[in-house]
């Protein structure tokens, strides 16, 4: 519990406070202090999608037990909810 993960995927490098693997396990999602959430696939390593945040910085996400929607939430008790489609 707590601290930071330091990921390096295709060379991007990012700082991240949590990820999430989809219910399928092909997507992988990330956030942290950049304030963006980010869909990887999983297979490939490489990163397909980039979601604008909550205001702040990203501490936690999860998965809806059908992979349909992905919230975020972050600083200031900011949640954002989107729709996944893959």
């Amino acid at each position: 519990a707590g601290g930071t993960l330091q990921a390096t995927w295709t060379g991007i490098k990012l700082v991240t406070n949590s990820v999430e693997f989809h219910p399928d396990g092909d997507l992988l999602a990330s956030g942290g202090a950049d304030r963006k959430v980010r869909l990887w696939d999983v297979e490939r390593g490489k990163e397909i999608r980039s979601l604008s945040g909550p205001p702040g910085e990203i501490f936690r996400l999860a998965f809806s037990r059908d992979g349909k929607r992905l919230a975020s939430a972050g600083e200031g008790h900011a949640v954002r909810l989107w729709s996944v489609r893959k």
